[in-house]
């Protein structure tokens, strides 16, 4: 069905969700996004990251000012973005974690980039994305204990009320995850916690 548009809602951001509505209608055609088996998430990943990553991430780049770079944390593979004149004073000793949404399916090399890309320009201040380990391959606590791996290494440069961990959507499910898993290993709680599209309730069973 078609869910009306909010009175409350100002002409700017209806502007901008027509576009995403156009831009989306677009790229489902070209990418239509299935939950079958191993083979067609895979195929998915693959168009998702030929057709509708880039032109996203360059519009993101020619907005915002960031640096972007590959690393390895504690053999989990992250994106670590910045913004290009570096972290504003009071973020000097700060660190934020992206744990990027796609259903725990998707997402990963290139979703954390959208999601963190403005985060860092705009607040400057250093985003850590981690590319958990997502289904079918993969089955919980995979993703949980990717999370908790990059947090205990931050841990090690950061005091833990001086790092923010946040998701959109499956991201933000797997916040809440991460959350209660630092609870069972013993580990302190971050100082921030974001959790967007999705409530921490959704997690419960």
């Amino acid at each position: 069905f078609d869910l009306p548009l909010s009175n409350f809602l100002g002409v700017e951001t209806r502007a901008a969700l027509k576009r995403e509505a156009e831009r989306s209608e677009i790229w489902t055609k070209i990418c239509p996004i299935t939950y079958g088996g191993e083979e067609d998430v895979i195929a998915n990943r693959k168009c998702l990251a030929k057709y509708y990553a880039p032109p996203l991430i360059a519009r993101h780049r020619s907005r915002y000012n960031v640096e972007i770079r590959l690393e390895i944390i504690s053999g989990i593979y992250t994106t670590i973005i910045t913004p290009t004149k570096g972290n504003v004073s009071e973020n000097q000793n700060r660190v934020l974690m992206n744990l990027h949404g796609g259903g725990m399916r998707y997402g990963g090399r290139w979703g954390g980039q959208v999601e963190s890309i403005p985060i860092a320009a705009l607040g400057k201040i250093k985003v850590v994305s981690v590319d958990y380990r997502m289904a079918p391959e993969h089955t919980f606590p995979s993703a949980s204990e990717d999370v908790a791996t990059v947090y205990k290494a931050l841990l090690k440069d950061y005091r833990p009320e001086n790092i923010g961990i946040y998701g959109c959507s499956a991201g933000g499910r797997l916040t809440a995850q991460s959350l209660a898993w630092f609870q069972k290993e013993g580990l302190p709680m971050p100082g921030a916690v974001g959790m967007f599209c999705l409530a921490a309730h959704s997690v419960a069973g």
